[in-house]
């Protein structure tokens, strides 16, 4: 509820020795108006700022390293068209470590030991709903192989069929988002980040189905290649909600100490 600026004040009714003492509350004008004038506006904003939320659709995945197969395709992972998704560990004859584009350590894999490869759709549905009130990320590494997974034969670049993101509803697309990658030149990995927002989700009526993703690859010939990996960030707390509303303490103790001074 909004402040309101007011003081108590003592009365005594009657006389002699039989005396009432009650508290009046009394209305009263602080020498500074623009105290509760600011308690009021930042109690109306704070609400939609304790509220807003951000999710990582890498934290929602299983397996979004790709590290293992379960019937040819990875685990918890959808596969459907052909030859479909495998996975394998790169090396330097894919990934020179160092100088692949990835930061940090050198290595050749974006995160553990496994990358996706190969044509057609794969895709994940989660076991959490979009929420309409909710900005959404999802971060992964696309890279372009110097060579195939059998080391020697080279990539002439990545696929120029197609390389599709897409969010879905279930497991269908419907009225969520979808968007062409960029694929690096081969030997390279780059990080792509694209955000799901509010609007979007409301815009699809996609408010309660469970989330997923899916990646869609279509190569020209044999000679074109694409690797996808997943890096799940590590876990970093919420802001915490006293920060957002600190504002609204601090007016409302500096109200409450002015109506105590004018008593």
């Amino acid at each position: 509820m909004p402040a309101r600026c007011v003081r108590n004040t003592l009365g005594v009714n009657g006389s002699g020795s039989t005396k009432r003492w009650h508290l009046r509350r009394k209305r009263s004008l602080p020498r500074y108006p623009w105290v509760c004038a600011a308690a009021l506006g930042v109690s109306l904003l704070a609400p939609s700022a304790v509220w807003a939320t951000s999710i990582e659709i890498n934290t929602i995945l299983t397996d979004p390293s790709l590290e293992t197969l379960t019937d040819g395709c990875p685990t918890a992972w959808v596969c459907e068209g052909s030859p479909g998704f495998s996975i394998y560990s790169p090396n330097a004859s894919q990934y020179t470590p160092g100088a692949d584009g990835l930061t940090g350590p050198a290595r050749s894999v974006p995160d553990q030991n496994f990358v996706s490869d190969g044509s057609g759709a794969i895709y994940q549905t989660t076991n959490v709903t979009w929420a309409a009130d909710t900005t959404y990320t999802f971060t992964f590494y696309l890279g372009t192989p110097a060579t195939l997974p059998d080391g020697t034969t080279p990539v002439i670049g990545a696929p120029t069929g197609a390389i599709r993101l897409y969010f879905l509803e279930g497991n269908v697309q419907a009225g969520m988002p979808a968007y062409d990658l960029p694929a690096p030149a081969p030997g390279q990995w780059e990080t792509l980040q694209y955000v799901v927002t509010p609007e979007q989700i409301w815009d699809a009526v996609a408010a309660g189905t469970d989330i997923g993703v899916m990646f869609f690859v279509s190569p020209d010939n044999y000679y074109q290649a694409v690797n996808i990996d997943i890096d799940p960030p590590a876990a970093t707390p919420e802001p915490a909600t006293f920060f957002l509303v600190l504002p609204v303490i601090a007016l409302l103790w500096l109200a409450r100490r002015r109506a105590e001074s004018l008593k």
